[in-house]
């Protein structure tokens, strides 16, 4: 569900105006740069939508997927153990096949960026950094969708039947059509209702939930 509504939370909450000193035109630039750094780590997870995903697809995911960089300071079998970058080793090259300790494991996902990361917690990375004000309303709508059983059991009823292209054509709506879009079909303005987000607080300036106003 976070892979699902993650993108439209980032557009209604993007804080991007601009960049390296010009006016910023892709509405979702974190989401642009993030999976252009290649596939199989970033974006959706490969294989979240498919009827047998469980948390073993996850754990073989991250294994096959390169390190970029590899940690074996606390690997016992390397000594001391170095870091190094690891352009095409993935961890089931670098480690050693037995039970992985809690340090390689946290370092192993470390290396992966999709959109919703599962660690002993899950971590959604739709948003770029928001003022305090801004950010305490999006924490305020993500606990409501997600810690509430009604909110979740509506969610899921939505989006049954939902796959990673649709995920994908939703993002690609985002990004080329901005405050038109109708990511899954739907307009802004359904999904603000939808989604809890045309609360905006009183105690902040402006609209933060504007697509047109921005805050550097």
């Amino acid at each position: 569900m976070g892979t699902a509504v993650g993108p439209i939370l980032a557009y209604l909450f993007r804080n991007t105006p601009y960049f390296e000193g010009a006016a910023n035109g892709l509405p979702l630039l974190r989401q642009h740069m993030w999976e252009g750094i290649g596939t199989g780590r970033t974006g959706v997870i490969p294989g979240l939508f498919d009827a047998n995903f469980d948390f073993e697809k996850v754990a073989i995911n991250v294994l096959a997927t390169p390190l970029m960089v590899a940690d074996t300071t606390h690997t016992p079998e390397a000594g001391e153990g170095s870091v190094y970058m690891a352009s095409y080793e993935t961890a089931a090259d670098v480690y050693p096949d037995r039970a992985l300790n809690v340090y390689e494991m946290n370092h192993i996902i470390s290396t992966q960026f999709t959109d919703v990361r599962l660690k002993n917690f899950v971590e959604l990375r739709h948003w770029d950094s928001l003022p305090i004000d801004r950010a305490r309303v999006l924490a305020d709508i993500v606990v409501s969708l997600f810690n509430r059983a009604d909110e979740m059991e509506r969610l899921k009823t939505y989006f049954d039947g939902l796959t990673a292209l649709d995920v994908q054509a939703a993002k690609y709506e985002l990004q080329t059509q901005g405050r038109n879009a109708k990511p899954y079909g739907a307009s802004l303005d359904f999904w603000r209702e939808f989604l809890h987000a045309e609360y905006t607080g009183e105690d902040i300036p402006g609209d933060p939930l504007n697509p047109e106003v921005g805050q550097e």
